[in-house]
């Protein structure tokens, strides 16, 4: 499923029915690994999949194509919060988070981010993201991309280290956010 190119949306079948279920032989798939060997995902791979509720997503993974999770309510399962925080995701609805707002870090759903070797959290990275309470980062952070926590409604504390700039609505409509503690801010965009 993850090697097949869809052009757009309506190329993928799931668009054709809210009713139409993936099967892999005669199982419902309901949940999904994908492979350590995987380094992408693909446009529109997992677009109006609503049978499926789990997908765990190694650190390999490094790019999510546009809209590869568009209408895909799934909950997002992690092993590595600076792999997840430096993926390359081309708009919200590539990434998975997006809908259900529920990621889990090695099975244990993500209250406390702790970003410590990434010197980027990449734009769209935990977009609409529903349970990340405080996130801390690591001295060599320098960039937090476009959209990097929009949304994350139960976000209340950020310490965001030495970082330097601040991408656009990155922290927007993080209603419960109460405070943010960063050194050396220079760009806030």
């Amino acid at each position: 499923w993850l090697n097949l190119e869809f052009a757009n949306d309506s190329s993928n079948p799931f668009s054709a029915s809210d009713n139409l279920k993936l099967y892999v032989g005669n199982n419902l798939l309901t949940e999904f690994t994908i492979s350590n060997e995987n380094r992408q995902i693909k446009q529109y791979a997992f677009a109006n999949v609503k049978s499926l509720s789990k997908i765990y997503i190694p650190n390999t993974i490094n790019s999510f194509g546009r809209n590869a999770f568009i209408n895909c309510l799934v909950d997002v399962y992690i092993t590595d919060a600076d792999a997840w925080a430096t993926c390359n995701f081309e708009n919200a609805e590539s990434n998975p988070i997006n809908k259900s707002g529920n990621v889990y870090l090695n099975g244990v759903k993500l209250i406390d981010l702790s970003i410590q070797l990434a010197t980027e959290i990449k734009p769209y990275a935990f977009y609409n993201c529903k349970n990340i309470e405080t996130v801390v980062t690591g001295s060599q952070l320098k960039k937090v991309g476009d959209y990097a926590f929009y949304n994350n409604t139960a976000l209340k504390s950020v310490d965001a280290g030495s970082v330097e700039t601040i991408g656009s609505f990155a922290f927007a409509e993080c209603v419960s956010l109460s405070s943010i503690d960063i050194e050396g801010a220079t760009k806030i965009y």
